[in-house]
Protein backbone atom coordinates (compact mmCIF):
# COMPACT_ATOMS: atom_id res chain seq x y z
CA UNK A 1 0.00 0.00 0.00
CA UNK A 2 2.86 2.37 0.86
CA UNK A 3 4.46 1.73 -2.53
CA UNK A 4 1.15 2.52 -4.27
CA UNK A 5 0.93 5.81 -2.37
CA UNK A 6 4.49 6.68 -3.41
CA UNK A 7 3.71 5.78 -7.01
CA UNK A 8 0.56 7.90 -6.92
CA UNK A 9 2.52 10.83 -5.50
CA UNK A 10 5.21 10.44 -8.15
CA UNK A 11 2.56 10.33 -10.90
CA UNK A 12 0.97 13.52 -9.56
CA UNK A 13 4.38 15.18 -9.41
CA UNK A 14 5.22 13.74 -12.82
CA UNK A 15 2.16 15.45 -14.32
CA UNK A 16 1.84 18.51 -12.09
CA UNK A 17 4.70 19.02 -9.66
CA UNK A 18 7.19 19.35 -12.49
CA UNK A 19 4.86 22.13 -13.62
CA UNK A 20 2.52 22.33 -16.56
CA UNK A 21 2.70 26.05 -17.05
CA UNK A 22 4.63 27.18 -20.07
CA UNK A 23 7.59 29.24 -18.90
CA UNK A 24 7.07 31.85 -21.63
CA UNK A 25 3.35 32.21 -20.98
CA UNK A 26 2.36 30.63 -24.32
CA UNK A 27 -0.07 27.83 -24.87
CA UNK A 28 1.04 24.30 -24.09
CA UNK A 29 1.61 21.90 -26.97
CA UNK A 30 -0.77 18.96 -26.47
CA UNK A 31 0.29 15.35 -26.87
CA UNK A 32 -0.36 14.30 -30.47
CA UNK A 33 -3.12 11.77 -31.04
CA UNK A 34 -1.96 8.58 -32.71
CA UNK A 35 -3.60 5.33 -33.72
CA UNK A 36 -3.15 2.49 -31.22
CA UNK A 37 0.05 0.62 -31.98
CA UNK A 38 1.63 3.59 -33.75
CA UNK A 39 4.39 5.84 -32.39
CA UNK A 40 4.38 9.59 -31.99
CA UNK A 41 6.66 11.36 -34.46
CA UNK A 42 8.51 13.09 -31.64
CA UNK A 43 10.80 15.38 -33.61
CA UNK A 44 8.06 16.63 -35.96
CA UNK A 45 5.62 17.26 -33.12
CA UNK A 46 8.08 18.97 -30.78
CA UNK A 47 8.42 21.87 -33.24
CA UNK A 48 12.14 22.42 -32.57
CA UNK A 49 15.20 22.47 -34.80
CA UNK A 50 17.30 19.34 -35.18
CA UNK A 51 20.19 20.62 -33.04
CA UNK A 52 17.88 21.39 -30.10
CA UNK A 53 16.28 17.96 -30.48
CA UNK A 54 19.68 16.21 -30.44
CA UNK A 55 20.84 18.18 -27.37
CA UNK A 56 17.66 17.22 -25.49
CA UNK A 57 18.14 13.56 -26.52
CA UNK A 58 21.68 13.61 -25.10
CA UNK A 59 20.39 15.14 -21.87
CA UNK A 60 17.76 12.41 -21.51
CA UNK A 61 20.48 9.78 -21.99
CA UNK A 62 22.65 11.36 -19.29
CA UNK A 63 19.69 11.67 -16.92
CA UNK A 64 18.76 8.00 -17.36
CA UNK A 65 22.23 7.17 -16.04
CA UNK A 66 22.18 9.85 -13.33
CA UNK A 67 18.75 8.82 -11.99
CA UNK A 68 19.68 5.12 -12.10
CA UNK A 69 16.79 4.11 -14.33
CA UNK A 70 17.14 0.50 -15.47
CA UNK A 71 17.48 0.61 -19.27
CA UNK A 72 16.76 -3.14 -19.36
CA UNK A 73 13.17 -2.48 -18.25
CA UNK A 74 10.46 -0.78 -20.31
CA UNK A 75 9.08 2.61 -19.25
CA UNK A 76 5.98 1.18 -17.55
CA UNK A 77 8.16 -0.92 -15.21
CA UNK A 78 10.38 1.96 -14.09
CA UNK A 79 10.29 3.55 -10.63
CA UNK A 80 7.84 6.50 -10.85
CA UNK A 81 9.95 8.54 -8.39
CA UNK A 82 12.98 8.22 -10.67
CA UNK A 83 10.92 9.19 -13.70
CA UNK A 84 9.62 12.28 -11.89
CA UNK A 85 13.21 13.22 -10.96
CA UNK A 86 14.32 12.79 -14.58
CA UNK A 87 11.46 14.98 -15.82
CA UNK A 88 12.22 17.74 -13.30
CA UNK A 89 15.93 17.62 -14.18
CA UNK A 90 15.24 17.69 -17.93
CA UNK A 91 12.92 20.68 -17.52
CA UNK A 92 15.58 22.47 -15.50
CA UNK A 93 18.21 21.76 -18.17
CA UNK A 94 15.93 22.69 -21.08
CA UNK A 95 13.22 25.27 -20.35
CA UNK A 96 11.69 24.48 -23.74
CA UNK A 97 10.39 21.21 -22.25
CA UNK A 98 7.87 23.26 -20.22
CA UNK A 99 6.00 23.79 -23.52
CA UNK A 100 4.68 20.23 -23.66
CA UNK A 101 1.46 19.33 -21.89
CA UNK A 102 1.90 16.60 -19.27
CA UNK A 103 5.59 16.35 -20.21
CA UNK A 104 4.74 14.19 -23.22
CA UNK A 105 7.91 15.08 -25.18
CA UNK A 106 10.23 14.16 -22.30
CA UNK A 107 8.33 10.93 -21.66
CA UNK A 108 8.35 9.90 -25.33
CA UNK A 109 12.09 10.62 -25.63
CA UNK A 110 12.68 8.54 -22.50
CA UNK A 111 10.58 5.65 -23.86
CA UNK A 112 12.44 5.79 -27.17
CA UNK A 113 15.85 5.79 -25.44
CA UNK A 114 14.93 2.82 -23.24
CA UNK A 115 13.53 0.85 -26.18
CA UNK A 116 16.52 1.60 -28.41
CA UNK A 117 18.98 0.69 -25.64
CA UNK A 118 17.33 -2.67 -25.12
CA UNK A 119 17.14 -3.32 -28.86
CA UNK A 120 20.83 -2.53 -29.34
CA UNK A 121 21.80 -4.74 -26.39
CA UNK A 122 19.75 -7.61 -27.84
CA UNK A 123 21.38 -7.21 -31.25
CA UNK A 124 24.84 -7.34 -29.66
CA UNK A 125 23.88 -10.32 -27.50
CA UNK A 126 24.33 -8.47 -24.19
CA UNK A 127 20.83 -9.41 -23.09
CA UNK A 128 18.54 -12.22 -24.27
CA UNK A 129 16.21 -11.58 -27.16
CA UNK A 130 12.69 -10.59 -26.17
CA UNK A 131 10.03 -13.20 -26.58
CA UNK A 132 7.11 -14.81 -24.94
CA UNK A 133 7.77 -17.46 -22.38
CA UNK A 134 6.84 -20.90 -23.56
CA UNK A 135 3.74 -22.39 -21.97
CA UNK A 136 5.72 -25.59 -21.58
CA UNK A 137 8.54 -23.94 -19.66
CA UNK A 138 6.78 -24.15 -16.31
CA UNK A 139 7.27 -26.91 -13.75
CA UNK A 140 5.85 -30.27 -14.60
CA UNK A 141 3.79 -32.43 -12.27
Amino acid sequence: MEQQAAAGHAQHEHNNGAGLANGDGGALIPRPQVEPGHRIRIFANMQVDQETYKVIQRTIRKLVIKTSLDWQKPYRKQDPEKIALLIRSARTAHAILTRYEDNWATIELLKMYLQNSRGHAREKGYIPKAGRKSRDSGPTA
